[in-house]
This record gives C-alpha cells, sequence and structure tokens, in this order.
C-alpha cells in the first residue's frame, strides 16, 4: 500500500508510475546571484524517471517511433526495463503525459524547472537532494550491453532506477534526482529570474531550447540539483529521459 502522501498511476494491470506530494510553500531557486525565493503550490512528481517498460506500454497503444537502442521493437530489451527510457526527444516526453492524461483522467505532465528542483531541494536550500556535499557511490556498476544487429553492441548509460537509494534521494523521497540521467522539464531555457508568466511554460513554441535537470549516470561530474542543461525539443541523447507530474 502507498504511504498516504504518495499516488499510484496505473498504466496498466501490471504496471504503474509512482509519483510523491511536494507540499506547498517557498524554496529558493538558483544559486548565487540567480538564486530567488519562489512559492509553488502543492503538486507530485514522479519518485523515479519514467522506467522503459512504462514507456513501452505508451508505443504499444500509440505505435510511436521507440528509441533507437530498442531496435525498432515496442518492448525494451529485458536487461534494461527498470533503466529510465532515454533517447526521447522533449516532444516524445510531452506526448507521454497527453497520453498518459487521457488514459488515467488526470492532468499529468512534465514538471516545470522551478517544481523539479524544488522536489531536489526542498525548502533549506540545499545543493543536492541529500545534502551540501557530493555523495560518491563508488565505482558504478557496469551497465548492460544490448545487441542491436550486424555483430554490433550498445552499452547503456543508465543505472537502475533507484540503485543509490535512500541515500541520495531528496527530503521528500524522490530519487535519482542529480544521477542517472538528464530530465526534460516543461520550462524553456529562459534567463533568470524565473517567472512562469513571460511565456517559459508555453507548450507551443517549439522554436525554443527546454530545460533539463539531473545528471549522468556515472557520475563523475558531480552537477547539483541548480543546474541547468539545454536542448532544442527535437534532440534526443542516450542520457535524455523524463519524469512526470501532476498538479
Amino acid at each position: 500500500m502507498e504511504p498516504s502522501d504518495n499516488l499510484s498511476i496505473e498504466i496498466s494491470s501490471d504496471v504503474s508510475v509512482k509519483l510523491v506530494k511536494i507540499p506547498s510553500g517557498e524554496f529558493t531557486l538558483g544559486s548565487g546571484t540567480s538564486a530567488q525565493l519562489l512559492s509553488l503550490d502543492e503538486f507530485y512528481i514522479g519518485k523515479y524517471p519514467l522506467t522503459n517498460e512504462q514507456y513501452s506500454e505508451f508505443l504499444q497503444d500509440t505505435n510511436r517511433v521507440p528509441p533507437d537502442h530498442w531496435v525498432g521493437r515496442l518492448t525494451p530489451p529485458q536487461s534494461i526495463l527498470t533503466h529510465p527510457v532515454v533517447g526521447v526527444d522533449w516532444r516524445d516526453a510531452l506526448a507521454f503525459t497527453e497520453w498518459l492524461s487521457d488514459l488515467s483522467g488526470k492532468k499529468i505532465h512534465l514538471p516545470s524547472e522551478a517544481q523539479w528542483e524544488k522536489a531536489a531541494r526542498s525548502g533549506d536550500g540545499r545543493l543536492y537532494p541529500w545534502g551540501n556535499d557530493w555523495i560518491d557511490s563508488g565505482e558504478a556498476p557496469a551497465p548492460p550491453r544490448i545487441y542491436i544487429g550486424d555483430d554490433t553492441w550498445m552499452q547503456v548509460r543508465t543505472a537502475r532506477v533507484g540503485s543509490t537509494s535512500p541515500q541520495t534521494d531528496s527530503p521528500y523521497g524522490c530519487a535519482d534526482m542529480c544521477r542517472n540521467i538528464w530530465e526534460w522539464c516543461s520550462s524553456a531555457g529562459k534567463d533568470y529570474p524565473y517567472d512562469p508568466a513571460d511565456g517559459r511554460e508555453s507548450l507551443t513554441d517549439n522554436s525554443l531550447r527546454h530545460v533539463l535537470r539531473g545528471a549522468t549516470f556515472d557520475g563523475k561530474e558531480p552537477f547539483n540539483a541548480t543546474d541547468r542543461h539545454f536542448a532544442p525539443p527535437h534532440e534526443s541523447r542516450d542520457f535524455y529521459g523524463f519524469r512526470i507530474a501532476l498538479g
């Protein structure tokens, strides 16, 4: 049974997405001279980045093009079922949220970068989800390789979701923030100060670069919860994925 502050959204009879509750209130967005105090209403956000298994349900229902390393299949290799889905662009992530909204009857969306950062830092201004000091989780386990045909193998650049949980979780229980992958947000990559009314949260202007938050699997570069990465909405990489939000 889910804790009272969590939600579980069913995708199929045996696949669901866990979300954690982020309470309303103030937090610090950004750092240094760009820091600002923001207040957000209560919302929910995915406990983990969306997995290949969860994304597969969407592909099978819509017949959209799968990530390249799935080798044209609508189901992922078994070895990466519980890894975060990657190789998706911002438009793919947005399409998933629209599909899950229709399926669940709830208004699912990509988190804004403000929501993502609050979920990672809470209200105490910490630098990382787990505190102010980088945690070296040790030598990363060797990720699996996938056979993609013609005697060619691809080395996966992700880890199973929650593989460093709970020691690297945020105070709200969000896992894999500043670990594993860069995650698409709804927000366009405009300069601070952050103002949700200045057009950056428009979902119709595909000419804008969009924000990604997080880090890469190997953790060799200790990106923190204030770091921003930007990419055009049509760009997909083998370390770009997403998590969902509600509210």
